[in-house]
Formats: structure tokens, sequence, C-alpha cells
């Protein structure tokens, strides 16, 4: 008996000084486990955080590098030529062309070849024949409109010698009014048309954001339809935009309005008397009803008179 309980208590004895030993050493791995863990995260997110700043530029924070992308590109935004074409007067109910165009070329040299009118030679007439080197379109837009035609795209024309036209020059080719403007321009920009009273939609480009070259220039195209009579507002905003990720970030803006006289045509006129006439109808069928009323109580007395009398 004693023989068999002597190993016994020798290998208990083992076991338990083995233990400690085993459990702090696997305590301390762990312990080393984490803490390399956490060393590594602080290490990623340290460079995130510090890499973000608040932008200047745009008011807002983003990284070190797009902050410099945008600032090199707000280096670039310059007050540009623009003129937006607005048909004027409007009827209700019809479609209308509104066209905007922007250059980048310098307004000094831009106001040289208006002051000198070279833009006549550039434009030219629209003929049917492109040969006659002078700017060649089917049809415009808003004759397009006025033969109920779906407004698609509208016609670019070609220009003899490479010459190009101003702003000005091109809104003035077209129907309508042209308004002269200066506006924050640069090669990627936005455009966007509002007015209360209108249906307005974007026809090109349909998100509203061209890429223009250098020292070249864009142009927006919208449909319009007046609902409301009247004189009413619309306003063109113009956006210089630099991309960031997958955004456009807005780094200079400029606003201009036109008001525009929006008149009645005598058939939607009567249309409109002809769907208000059963108000008229239920007003005069009261008057009607009261008068016949008031007439069945005079009778109903001059009888009671008559027999008074009697």
């Amino acid at each position: 008996m004693r023989i068999t309980v002597v190993p016994l208590i020798v290998a208990c004895l083992a076991v338990s000084g083995c233990g400690p030993n085993m459990s702090a050493e696997n305590t301390s791995n762990l312990e080393g486990t984490l803490s390399g863990e956490n060393a590594a995260d602080v290490e990623v997110e340290t460079p995130n955080a510090a890499d973000s700043i608040f932008c200047d530029v745009v008011q807002e924070r983003v990284s070190r590098t797009d902050c410099d992308d945008l600032k090199a590109l707000a280096s670039n935004v310059r007050p540009g030529a623009a003129a937006l074409n607005v048909p004027d007067p409007m009827v209700r109910d019809r479609k209308y062309a509104v066209s905007l165009y922007v250059d980048l070329r310098q307004i000094e040299e831009i106001e040289q070849i208006d002051a000198a009118d070279a833009s006549t030679n550039a434009v030219g007439d629209v003929v049917g024949n492109e040969d006659t080197g002078n700017a060649v379109a089917d049809v415009t837009v808003n004759e397009a409109v006025a033969m109920n035609a779906d407004v698609t795209e509208t016609p670019r024309p070609h220009y003899r010698n490479g010459a190009r036209p101003t702003p000005t020059a091109r809104a003035a080719a077209e129907e309508g009014r042209d308004v002269a403007f200066v506006a924050e321009v640069a090669r990627r920009m936005r455009a966007t048309l509002s007015g209360q009273g209108f249906e307005i939609k974007a026809i090109a480009p349909a998100d509203g954001v061209i890429t223009i070259s250098e020292s070249g220039s864009g142009q927006w195209d919208w449909e319009v339809v007046p609902r409301e009579g009247g004189t009413h507002t619309l306003t063109v905003r113009t956006e210089a935009v630099g991309r960031v990720g997958n955004r456009d970030i807005v780094i200079g803006d400029s606003i201009t309005s036109r008001s525009v006289k929006i008149t009645v045509s005598p058939g939607a006129r009567i249309r409109e008397f002809l769907t208000e006439t059963p108000i008229w109808l239920k007003l005069l069928t009261g008057v009607l009803i009261g008068a016949a009323a008031l007439l069945g109580a005079w009778f109903g007395l001059k009888k009671v008179w008559k027999k008074g009398d009697a």
C-alpha cells in the first residue's frame, strides 16, 4: 500500500509545480500578442487621421492630397465670358429651347472680337450647304420645337478656318434675347437652370457637367415649358468644379437671371373659360332658384291680400 501511495504523491507535486510556470508563460505570450495587435492598429489608424485636414478651398475636411489638387484647380478658376439665350416672350404650355455658352479664352480677347464684330464672318448665315464654309445646321432648336419635334440634341455647326465665335455671337445667332455676363470658368464645369412656373428638362449634357478643352468653349441646352402666365424669372447657375474621388466639389460659381413675359394663347383662354363654366352655372342656378322662391312668395302674399280684401 505504501509503495503505491508514494509515486502518486510525487506525481501530484510535479504537476502542481509545473502548473504556475505554464500559466505564467501562456499569460505572458497572450499579453504580448494582444499588445502587438493593438500596436498594429495604432500604426494603421494614425496616418489616416493625420492625413485628413480642413481645406479652406472647399470648407470641409479632405485628404492632404485632395486639398492640394483642389487648390491647384482653384488657382485656374478665373472670370470668363458667358451668354444665355432665352426666347422672350413665351407662350404658356409651349416648348422652347434655352442655351448657355461659356468660353475659356481671356475676357480681353473676347471683348476685342466682339468689338471688331469678327464673329460675323465666323458664324455666317445658317444655310443648307456645308461647302460654303459658313455655319451649317439642318434646323435650329426652336424651329424643331415649333414643329413639335422632340429636341434631342442641339445642332453643332462647323466654322470655316477653325474660327470660333464668342458666347455673345453664338447666343445672338439663336432665336430669342441673349444675356451676356461674366462667369467663374474652369476646365470642368456644371450648369443648372431653374425658374418658378417652368418645367425644365436638361437636354445636353443630361447631368449638367462638361469638361472643356483648354481655351475651348462649352454649351448647355435645356427644354423649357412655361406653365403660368405673367412675368417669370429664369435663373442659370454656373459652377467650376473639382473632381475628388467620385464626386464634384464646387470651387467657383456665378448666378444670372432673366425675366420672361409669358402670354396665354386665345385658345387656352377659351379652354379655361369652358373649364370654369360649371362654377358660373352653379352660381346662376342658385340665383334663379332664389328669384323663383321670391316670386312664389310674392304671389302667395298677393293671394292672401286679395282674399282679405274680399
